[in-house]
């Protein structure tokens, strides 16, 4: 079984997920959500799980929340939601989903790259980044901490975080993402691969 886990939601942008993290010499399998909750992980060994982007509510998706919520609880698990995949993690740790404040099929927000050691290299704190966003739902951010980053002009939930997992509402692999190496530097970190500091 590969470290990585590429969960597809029925949407083609878990491959273009998958050649990212390729260029970055990491290997990965894609397994189709109905599948998830019949995998078994070996949870002694380091797994990288992503939560990758589809279509629809995440409440279509519940039959793979008592999974979800098992693996959260696994240390050597990191967790990596994007898009819908940044919604179930959150909506599984008790925030509602909302209708977005801007929805947006394929356009860029400015979002600033956040202190995080664990996450981001420093040269890249404080940035401005672009990023390309596909979503009409997204996370309430009535419980926004400094474990969550908006993007610069709608003030939307678009980066969170916890202690094994990353989240985003947009899609990093994206050619409309500046810096796409950046939002996968969590995963190299973790898996103790490579830095990201280009």
């Amino acid at each position: 079984m590969s470290r990585v886990i590429l969960i597809d939601f029925d949407d083609s942008f878990i491959f273009n997920i998958l050649s990212d993290l390729k260029r970055l010499n990491i290997e990965g399998e894609i397994i189709h959500w109905k599948k998830i909750p019949k995998l078994k992980l070996n949870s002694s060994q380091k797994q990288v799980i992503i939560y990758g982007p589809g279509p629809g509510h995440p409440h279509e998706y519940k039959l793979i929340y008592p999974k979800i919520r098992s693996w959260l609880k696994v240390k050597n698990f990191f967790h990596v939601g994007i898009c819908l995949g940044h919604q179930l993690l959150w909506n599984v740790k008790g925030f509602e989903i909302i209708n977005s404040i801007k929805p947006m099929h394929g356009q860029t927000v400015n979002i600033k790259i956040p202190k995080w050691d664990k996450c981001f290299p420093k040269v890249y704190w404080d940035k401005i980044i672009s990023v390309q966003r596909y979503n009409s739902l997204g996370i309430s951010a009535e419980k926004l901490t400094d474990h969550f980053v908006t993007d610069e002009e709608f003030h939307e939930f678009m980066i969170g975080r916890g202690n094994n997992f990353i989240t985003y509402q947009f899609h990093p692999e994206s050619v409309g993402t500046s810096c796409r190496k950046l939002f996968f530097s969590p995963i190299t970190r973790f898996l103790g691969n490579i830095r990201v500091d280009e």
